[in-house]
């Protein structure tokens, strides 16, 4: 006997499908963006968070991203031999290093910021605020259901 889907598995499986073609198109423009200064996405979220936040244990900086320490590891090396960031031992924990954006990262970024603003722009220019506060809240909605630790 053959199993019947439900309309709701079956939505759920196009908005999956649609997400992940919004996510592959977005990442190529955005990748194309941002590798004018040498970079890739996941360095120049890095640099971001690090610029807006300021010093961060590499702990902090791997949650703040969602992924594990040893995730961003290389690519925190990778920034580091560039001069983009530096990493200094805690005094409280040898163990852990702050991580913090020299001055060079912070230039990359500040090259980098209108033409990302300028896509971004063009991309969310449909959107009222209430459209976007709602989109936020829906795609937090849907962090939360997939990440339990976020409860």
């Amino acid at each position: 006997m053959k199993e019947e889907k439900s309309e709701a598995s079956c939505a759920a499986v196009e908005i999956w499908f649609q997400m992940m073609r919004t996510h592959r198109a977005l990442d190529r423009v955005l990748s194309a963006v941002v590798a004018s200064e040498d970079l890739t996405i996941p360095q120049t979220e890095i640099l971001a968070m690090l610029s807006k936040k300021g010093p961060l244990p590499q702990q902090a900086l791997a949650e703040g991203l969602c992924v594990t320490k040893g995730n961003v590891a290389q690519v925190i090396d990778r920034l580091h031999r560039a001069g983009l960031l530096t990493r200094k031992e805690l005094k409280t924990d040898r163990r852990a290093n702050l991580l913090q954006i020299t001055p060079l990262g912070k230039q990359k970024l500040e090259r980098i910021h209108p033409k990302f603003i300028s896509f971004l722009d063009k991309i969310f220019a449909g959107f009222t605020d209430t459209r976007s506060r709602k989109f936020i809240a829906e795609l937090c909605e849907l962090e939360r259901a997939a990440r339990p630790d976020l409860d």
